[in-house]
C-alpha cells in the first residue's frame, strides 16, 4: 500500500508536491518569531535589568540607569525599524534573499551579544537595538518577495494573510512568553533563547529557500516545471515595452501619486492602531483602575482577534473578488474599516465604562485584519509585485512615525494642572478630545484613498503578471451582459 505522505522512497517519494508551502511557513515563523522578539526589551527590565537597591552607595550600578536612558533603550528598536524605507530599498539591490539571510542572522547576532554588552556599555546596548530595528525593516518587506517568487497565481495573498496572521499573534503570544521565560530562567535567558532561534532560521533560510525556487533540491518535478514556466513567462514579458516595469528605481516609484496616497493612509492608520498599545492602556487605568494582569490579558485577547479576523477578510475578499472588479473589491477593503475603526476609536471615550469600550477595540480589532487581505499590504503587492517590497518599506515607514507623534500628542493634549478648580472634568475631556481627534484624522486616510481614486484611476490597476485565467472566469460569474462589459474594461485597463 502507498502512503501519501509529502515525501516518501520506492512507494514513498522523496519530494515535497507543494514545496513552496515550506517557504511560505518558514517566513511565517520568522514574522511571529521577530515579533514576540521585540518585547524582551521591556519586559526583562522589569524582570531584572533594572536592580532595586541603586540606592546603594556601594552598588556597582550595572543596570541603574536614568529614566531617558530607559525610553531611549527601549524605543531604539523602533528608531530603527521606522527607517524600513531605507532597509527595504538596500535590500532590493542587494536582492530580498540574501538580505533577509543576513539580516535574520544578524538579528541572532545582536541577541546574542545584548546580555554582555548591556552590563558594560549603554551607548553600545542602543546602538545595537537600533541596528537589531533596521534588520527587522527588511522581514516584512522580504515576505513581499517570497510571496512572489513562491507563489503561484493567487497564492501571493496566501502567504502575505498568512505572515499578518503570525505577526498578530506574536503581538499576543510574545509578551506571556517573554514574561514567563524572565521570571523563571532570568532576563537574560530570553535573549539567548530569541538568538539561537533567529541562527536556527537562517540556516533553514539558506537550505530551504534558494534564491530560484526551481532550484529546491527536494521539490517535485512537476511543480518544478510550473515554475520554470512561471520564470520563461516573465522572462518574456520583462523585455521590450515592459522591461521598466519589472525594475526597481526609486525615482520611478516616487512619482507614483498611489505611493503618496497609500502613504498618508499608512499614517493615519498606524495613528490608529497605535494608540491600542501606547495611550489605551493608561486610559483603561486611570478611568477603569485596569491593572497590568488584565491589561496583559487585554492585548493578548485583542491580537488573537486580529489574528483570526485575516481568516475571515481572506474568505471575503474571495468573495468580493466574485462579485466586484478588482479596484471596487480594494477599495471597500482599503476605505470601509479603516472608516469604522476610527469612529470606534471617536466614541471610545464615550462609551462610560470598561465592556463597551472593550466591545469597541473587538470590532476595530475585526477591522484591522483587512490591511492583510485585501486592504494596504496585499495593494501594495498587488499594484506592483516586484517594486512592491519597496512601496510596502517606504509606506509602513512612514506610518511607523506615527508611533513616536501619538503618545506625544496624547501627552499634550491631556495635561491638567492638578491644582485647577474642576481637575478631574477637564482631565476627561482632554482625553474625549484625543480619541475625537485621532478618529478624525482616521477619516482624512478615507478621504485620501478616495481622492486619489478620483484623480489618478489609470494608477490603482493589478500589475499584469498577476491576471489570471482563474481571476477572469471568477468575473464571469457575474452572468449578465453587464459583468462582460466590466471584465472586457478591466483587461484593457490592466
Amino acid at each position: 500500500m502507498n502512503l501519501k505522505l509529502p515525501f516518501t522512497s520506492g512507494c514513498v517519494s522523496m519530494e515535497f508536491v507543494h514545496y513552496r508551502f515550506l517557504a511560505f511557513l518558514l517566513n511565517a515563523i520568522l514574522m511571529f518569531h521577530d515579533t514576540c522578539s521585540r518585547y524582551i526589551g521591556p519586559l526583562s527590565m522589569i524582570g531584572g535589568m533594572v536592580k532595586m537597591n541603586c540606592s546603594d552607595p556601594f552598588d556597582q550600578g550595572v543596570f541603574c540607569w536614568t529614566d531617558n536612558q530607559k525610553a531611549h533603550f527601549i524605543g531604539a528598536f523602533f528608531y530603527g525599524y521606522a527607517l524600513q524605507m531605507v532597509a527595504s530599498f538596500l535590500a532590493a539591490k542587494m536582492g530580498y534573499n540574501i538580505s533577509l539571510r543576513f539580516a535574520t542572522l544578524l538579528s541572532g547576532i545582536i541577541q546574542l551579544t545584548v546580555p554582555i554588552t548591556i552590563q558594560y556599555s549603554w551607548s553600545l546596548t542602543v546602538v545595537l537595538q537600533a541596528v537589531r530595528g533596521f534588520a527587522a525593516g527588511v522581514f516584512f518587506c522580504a515576505s513581499l518577495d517570497v510571496a512572489r517568487r513562491w507563489s503561484l497565481e493567487e497564492e501571493g495573498k496566501l502567504a502575505i494573510s498568512l505572515s499578518g496572521t503570525t505577526l498578530s499573534a506574536g503581538n499576543g503570544f510574545g509578551p506571556f512568553l517573554v514574561g514567563i521565560l524572565s521570571k523563571r530562567l532570568g532576563w537574560a535567558f530570553p535573549y539567548y533563547l530569541s538568538g539561537a532561534i533567529f541562527v536556527l532560521l537562517f540556516f533553514m533560510q539558506c537550505i530551504i529557500v534558494p534564491d530560484n525556487p526551481a532550484e529546491a533540491m527536494l521539490m517535485s518535478e512537476k511543480e518544478r516545471a510550473i515554475f520554470k514556466k512561471k520564470q520563461q513567462a516573465e522572462l518574456t514579458s520583462s523585455t521590450g515595452e515592459e522591461e521598466n516595469r519589472y525594475k526597481v528605481s526609486l525615482s520611478t516609484i516616487l512619482r507614483r501619486p498611489s505611493l503618496y496616497c497609500l502613504c498618508i493612509y499608512s499614517f493615519v492608520h498606524m495613528s490608529i492602531h497605535n494608540p491600542e498599545f501606547s495611550v489605551i492602556p493608561f486610559y483603561f487605568n486611570e478611568f477603569f483602575g485596569s491593572d497590568t494582569d488584565f491589561l496583559s490579558y487585554l492585548q493578548a485577547g485583542l491580537s488573537m482577534t486580529t489574528a483570526i479576523a485575516v481568516v475571515g477578510w481572506k474568505c471575503l475578499l474571495t468573495l468580493l473578488d466574485r462579485r466586484v472588479s478588482w479596484l471596487k473589491s480594494r477599495m471597500t477593503l482599503l476605505m470601509v474599516p479603516l472608516a469604522i475603526r476610527s469612529i470606534n476609536l471617536s466614541v471610545l471615550p464615550f462609551s462610560r465604562n470598561v465592556e463597551a469600550s472593550i466591545l469597541l477595540l473587538l470590532v476595530n480589532d475585526v477591522m484591522m485584519g483587512s490591511c492583510f487581505s485585501g486592504g494596504l499590504v496585499t495593494v501594495a503587492y498587488e499594484l506592483d509585485p516586484f517594486n512592491g517590497p519597496v512601496v510596502f518599506g517606504i509606506v509602513n515607514g512612514v506610518g511607523e512615525f506615527s508611533g513616536f507623534l501619538v503618545p506625544l500628542i496624547r501627552a499634550a493634549l491631556t495635561h491638567v494642572d492638578a491644582s485647577e478648580a474642576g481637575y478631574w472634568a477637564r482631565y476627561e475631556q482632554r482625553w474625549q478630545w484625543f480619541f475625537v481627534l485621532v478618529g478624525s484624522g482616521g477619516l482624512s486616510g478615507v478621504i485620501c484613498i478616495a481622492i486619489g481614486l478620483l484623480c489618478w484611476k489609470s494608477e490603482w490597476k493589478m500589475h499584469h503578471t498577476l491576471i489570471t485565467n482563474a481571476e477572469q472566469n471568477n468575473k464571469k460569474t457575474m452572468g449578465d451582459e453587464k459583468g462582460y462589459m466590466a471584465l472586457d474594461q478591466d483587461k484593457a485597463a490592466c
